[in-house]
């Protein structure tokens, strides 16, 4: 053998794998089609998780010399203006020059013992008796044959070897496109990644499968560039970049005299990653390869560094001393399917489906129901920006829960598993928001937490545990969509409604479909809880810009819409677990006051948020737009003061101004008045938990109710939303 392992391309991916390998004292041969420093077509940019793993490797004090430092991702949908996802404090993304990147990766990889060949093309697959066994090389113009018990292929989108070894989904003619080029002269340029998307064609009839970037790479200089997913015939790479270049010249003044610098340059893109067609008997496909780039924004690096880690970890793994048989890598699909879940599946499908999905994001753009901001943070931009983007309810409140033989993150993440199976194939962007994940620290903040509590104040542990936590969650965002329709009959909107209607329907079959396995009484509890919560939603529209309704009434309606939420899987965890009817009847009521506690806790938090950030749109404004008004809002309207005739002059306007509506809503005291409301029912939740067993359980649900007055808890950035 030549080496323990044969690396084919040293890009990011190659370079990546070769470095883990030679970390793990595996011989490494790194094969190079060209000489270093050579250019690449990319657009140089490195989101916070790129960053975060070029820290890993060792090499990101090297490349900051050469990288500008971007603060986040700006997103730019055509005719909806721009929307801005901030990485959290202390962290950035970076651009750097691919020539420079692949560089310094590349030499990392050789310092930690790999052996570099460069000038050596691969030319085809060794193979013996359907096993790959080698490569052959041209080598400096001289051909040779290579053996080692695996082949990593890290040859790029156009990979020889993948498609030799029939890897490849996609027709050599279908595969996308991208062209870059540099630029300089731009004025008041920001530190930001933006993204524009879609572009359309040149004739602005149609939209295309693509995106446009602008990377800065200085004050005011740019790696600028296009990407398509499919070709279209009547529409050229070059034509498209040309195109997206005057746009920004004639539509944005900071681009108006800017100037290329060098020539532009084009490459391939596939979009066709599917976890088993990674590995086959002798061989690995990692990065472009293996077709992992984002089908919406064109990220490449990160998913090259990342798969480049995974397969190193796999091979080592499975690569024993005298190995006979061909090296089985089973392992590694299955840690891709876990790690990329639902994103490019997603992407996969917007392809295909490309104009009802843009049509949904284009539409919902400027929307902040919580499920269009959760669609669009999942499918635009996952890369370093958050997963779960529905404000608090994902908190990470580890420290409050007493896990001691209770095995609850274990649990959350069995619940995890069944939802991602339920939901991949029909919409998968929701396996990639997933639930929890097992490369996601801490305990979140979820519906199936209190479901996975209560059921440890009863004696048995049922089989149908995991699954109605996942019925329960399923539920959840089935209401959630119902209650993202938006009382606008306008065509723009009218994308947004049909989506959320079709995504309610379908968790509510997936929901009833999972709580079968319980039996027909689970089925109508969970059935009867989530009409509950629609009833409430429509009780909520039909008293839209009522500035009269009385407290009793909002909390009336705060109890089929939010309250039943808790209630509902409180009282099933208990049930199944065959707890005494007294505990039962406990635990609900506990839910019912927490979710109370916990809605007008939330709605004093969106207040403050809406008065302390004036300079955007909110999920408050929202509502305060819609006549659906929260608690602090009614209690300052109806005050028979100054502030309350200020409040109802504004509201009467044609326009109101939400700035000066919140300044008056947290000045007239409001806020506190429903705090007190709000710790009246915690304190009512904490004595039902009073004649229950003392212990971990019961330690955690009390930990929960205090942190929903106060919310102090942990925010960790995998689960709470970045857009600013």
């Amino acid at each position: 053998m030549d080496a323990d392992v044969i690396v084919v391309g040293a890009g990011p991916a190659g370079s990546a794998t070769a470095y883990f390998l030679a970390r793990y004292g595996r011989r490494v041969l790194l094969l190079e089609r060209k000489t270093f420093p050579r250019e690449k077509s990319c657009g140089d940019g490195l989101t916070m998780p790129t960053v975060r793993l070029l820290n890993e490797i060792g090499v990101l004090g090297q490349l900051e010399p050469y990288a500008f430092r971007t603060q986040g991702l700006r997103l730019v949908m055509r005719g909806q203006g721009h929307r801005d996802f901030r990485y959290p404090d202390d962290t950035y993304g970076l651009v750097v020059p691919r020539i420079t990147l692949d560089h310094i990766l590349c030499q990392h990889a050789v310092d930690a013992g790999a052996e570099l060949w460069e000038d050596a093309r691969a030319s085809r697959l060794i193979l013996a008796e359907d096993v790959i066994t080698g490569v052959e090389v041209v080598h400096r113009g001289r051909k040779k044959q290579l053996y080692a018990p695996v082949i990593v292929a890290a040859d790029g989108a156009t990979s020889r070897l993948a498609r030799e070894a029939g890897l490849v989904a996609t027709p050599a003619s279908q595969v996308g496109y991208a062209v870059r080029g540099y630029f300089e002269g731009i004025d008041g340029l920001e530190n930001w990644q933006a993204i524009h998307l879609p572009l359309s064609d040149p004739t602005d009839t149609y939209i295309l499968p693509s995106y446009g970037w602008v990377f800065p790479t200085g004050s005011d200089s740019a790696n600028i560039g296009t990407g398509i997913v499919e070709p279209d015939p009547a529409l050229t790479p070059e034509i498209l970049f040309n195109q997206f270049i005057t746009e920004l010249r004639t539509n944005d003044s900071r681009f108006a005299d800017m100037q290329g610098v060098g020539k532009w340059r084009a490459g391939r893109m596939r979009f066709d990653f599917a976890p088993e067609r990674c590995t086959r008997p002798g061989l690995v496909l990692v990065g472009d390869a293996a077709g992992l780039i984002s089908p919406f924004t064109g990220e490449g690096i990160r998913y090259a560094l990342e798969s480049g880690k995974l397969a190193a970890e796999s091979i080592h793994r499975n690569l024993h001393p005298g190995l006979s048989a061909p090296l089985d890598l089973f392992d590694y699909p299955i840690t891709l399917r876990e790690q990329f879940a639902g994103y490019f599946e997603a992407g996969q499908r917007s392809k295909r489906n490309f104009t009802f999905t843009w049509h949904v994001l284009e539409s919902t753009f400027r929307s902040e129901r919580p499920l269009f901001a959760i669609t669009r943070q999942a499918m635009l931009s996952p890369e370093g920006t958050g997963k779960l983007p529905v404000h608090h309810l994902f908190d990470d409140v580890t420290p409050l829960i007493v896990d001691e033989d209770l095995f609850i993150r274990e649990d959350l993440l069995a619940i995890g598993e069944i939802l991602i199976d339920a939901v991949r194939l029909d919409w998968p962007f929701l396996a990639h928001l997933s639930f929890h994940r097992a490369d996601e620290p801490g305990i979140p903040f979820r519906p199936a937490l209190f479901l996975l509590l209560a059921a440890t104040f009863g004696p048995q542990t049922s089989p149908d545990l995991f699954p109605i936590g996942a019925a329960v969650e399923m539920g959840y965002f089935a209401a959630m969509s119902q209650l993202s329709v938006e009382e606008d009959s306008s065509d723009s909107n009218n994308w947004g409604n049909m989506f959320a209607l079709i995504m309610s329907d379908f968790m509510l079959s997936k929901a009833y479909e999972l709580s079968a396995r319980a039996g027909a009484n689970i089925t109508r509890h969970i059935a009867g809880a989530l009409s509950q919560v629609c009833a409430g939603g429509i009780h909520e529209r039909r008293h839209a810009h009522n500035r009269n309704l009385s407290t009793g009434d909002h909390l009336h309606n705060l109890t089929h819409k939010t309250a039943t939420l808790f209630e509902l899987p409180c009282h099933l965890g208990a049930t199944l677990s065959g707890a005494s009817p007294d505990t039962v009847t406990a635990l609900a009521a506990y839910g019912h006051h927490f979710g109370i506690t916990y809605q007008l806790t939330e709605d004093v938090l969106n207040a403050q948020q809406a008065y302390n950030r004036p300079d955007r749109d909110t999920l408050a404004d929202a509502d305060l737009h819609a006549g659906l008004y929260s608690l602090p809002v009614l209690l300052a309207l109806q005050r028979n003061d100054a502030t309350g005739q200020q409040l109802r002059a504004l509201l009467d306007e044609p326009q109101p101004d939400t700035k000066a509506i919140w300044q008056l809503v947290v000045a007239s005291g409001a806020c506190d008045k429903v705090m007190d409301i709000a710790r009246d029912h915690a304190q009512q939740a904490r004595q039902q938990l009073a004649g229950l067993p003392v212990g971990p359980a019961h330690t955690s649900l009390n930990r929960l109710l205090a942190y929903a007055v106060d919310r102090d808890a942990p925010r960790q950035s995998s689960f709470r939303s970045l857009e600013s």
